[in-house]
């Protein structure tokens, strides 16, 4: 593949993430807006009901993006080797970059299950 096809893939793979991570902040949003709204009045198989569904979608979208980030610097890394030109950008492995992105998106969706367990036990309730 020539540099700027490596190019290309860095762009689309990078497109692709904040896609994902689009998807995964509504996700996460529509969560919380509910967990707000109708927590309370949830019974506890519904609320173990959407969390395994929330938590599974959201590990899904975790792991996509981990994976597109990735994808986005090594391709960017292959284009760079080729044309000095291209500014290397960040001068970490593409795996902790994909690592620390990860890591900070699985925080919010524990962050959001908090929020829920702590509607669903708030003393004023």
């Amino acid at each position: 593949m020539s540099a700027a096809e490596w190019f290309e893939v860095s762009l689309i793979a990078g497109g692709n993430s904040l896609t994902g991570f689009a998807i995964l902040f509504s996700m996460i949003s529509g969560y919380m807006v509910v967990a707000y709204a109708a927590g309370q009045s949830l019974t506890t198989f519904q609320v173990s009901l959407a969390n395994t569904v929330y938590v599974v979608g959201c590990l899904f979208m975790v792991f996509s993006n981990y994976s597109h980030v990735r994808d986005a610097i090594v391709a960017r890394q292959q284009a760079v080797s080729m044309v000095a030109e291209i500014s290397p950008g960040v001068g970490l492995m593409p795996a902790t970059w994909a690592g620390i992105s990860g890591a900070i998106y699985c925080s919010f969706v524990i962050g959001s299950v908090v929020f829920m367990w702590q509607v669903r036990h708030s003393k004023s309730g």
